[in-house]
């Protein structure tokens, strides 16, 4: 006997939902070229200074001398974190790609599952606001829970507070938490990261990283 398969179709009212919500969320402006900045990096063992310049979330060049190359893996990757998520993209180039369903609305928000996207996500979204990201990169899913935004000069939000949790798939248990603080400056009209601190919390412990950039340069 042969199972039947079910066809999803893409639900219109869920694809409503999440293009306001990245309608609603900050990016740079198209055409962004990118900055350059001083930064400093501090842990609970170190503070060393240095700069970077940011052309795109896969071109990023950093002076940081006098630390280890985990620190400098470390800070590209937040980096290009902080660039990806604000970098310009239009809804049909991103989320509008896939199959969305409505998995469910009540007081919590609108749950929103992707079908067909590589990571089998799920959002949930909230006020106009996704508040919620879940992923599965086995053998790992993480979730991100965002507690609080910022409010650009235009009114588009970007996320101030949010924590990352981290599950193994086998067996199913929680293996790390990252809490995340993240403070941005308007330079020439264009909102950019100023600050990111990240609370680590895992078997190894606690510890806590600060991202701190300053003295930016537009790139036109």
């Amino acid at each position: 006997m042969t199972a039947t398969q079910t066809t999803v179709t893409n639900d219109p009212a869920a694809h409503k939902i999440l293009r306001a919500a990245h309608e609603g969320g900050y990016r740079f402006p198209t055409g962004f070229a990118g900055f350059a900045a001083d930064l400093t990096y501090a842990d609970d063992t170190q503070s060393v200074n240095g700069s970077v310049t940011l052309r795109s979330p896969r071109q990023i060049e950093l002076n940081l001398p006098d630390t280890t190359d985990d620190v400098r893996e470390w800070v590209t990757r937040e980096l290009a974190s902080m660039a990806g998520h604000r970098w310009p993209r239009s809804y049909e180039e991103g989320d509008g790609r896939w199959t969305l369903t409505l998995a469910g609305e009540d007081h919590g928000g609108a749950l929103i599952q992707l079908h067909d996207d590589p990571f089998g996500s799920f959002y949930r979204v909230r006020d106009g606001h996704i508040i919620q990201v879940t992923r599965n990169t086995s053998p790992l899913r993480f979730s991100i829970l965002v507690l609080s935004h910022t409010t650009a000069p235009d009114g588009r939000a970007l996320p101030a507070t949010f924590v990352v949790s981290y599950w193994q798939s086998s067996p199913d248990r929680l293996i790390r938490t990252e809490a995340y603080v993240d403070d941005f400056t308007e330079v020439d009209g264009v909102m950019l990261p100023s600050r990111r601190e990240v609370t680590t919390s895992d078997d190894q412990g606690v510890t806590r990283r600060e991202l701190v950039l300053r003295s930016h340069r537009l790139f036109s």
